[in-house]
């Protein structure tokens, strides 16, 4: 059983973690000089951004966030495409885009090929890099 030093005295913690409706909790039950007593729950809450594989590009920013928190996601198109837009629990096609964590979201990405010519040379970036 692990023990911290406090003041000379030694204070004994014992813990049991503890799962229900998707939140972890551990409760902890405290012993000083041999005396049970002061039972407590500390709850580790956390939100989870699941980042769906997209097709011709990827995303960042998955894991796991403090409720309340913001993540920020970035889509990262392969060459030759372009980001589209968010699927999932976001939308639109600011990029990076940061989301609040107030739920478990799961996001996607949307990619085409890129038919702009940067370089004016007849070839699209999408042909360029597929031909």
């Amino acid at each position: 059983m692990p023990k911290a030093l406090l003041g000379g005295n030694e204070l004994w913690i014992q813990a049991r973690l503890v799962s229900y409706s998707g939140t972890i909790a551990s409760q902890f039950l405290r012993s000083w000089e041999g005396r049970v007593g002061n039972c407590f729950e500390l709850k580790v809450n956390h939100k989870t951004v699941l980042i769906t594989t997209p097709t011709h590009g990827s995303i960042t920013g998955s894991g796991s966030y403090t409720p309340g928190t913001s993540a920020t996601i970035t889509a990262v198109p392969n060459p030759g495409y372009r980001f589209t837009g968010w699927t999932g629990a976001a939308s639109g096609t600011e990029n990076p885009l940061t989301i609040t964590m107030d739920a478990d979201k799961t996001v996607g990405a949307a990619f085409e090929p890129d038919l702009s010519d940067a370089d004016a040379d007849g070839l699209t970036a999408y042909d360029e890099v597929t031909l």
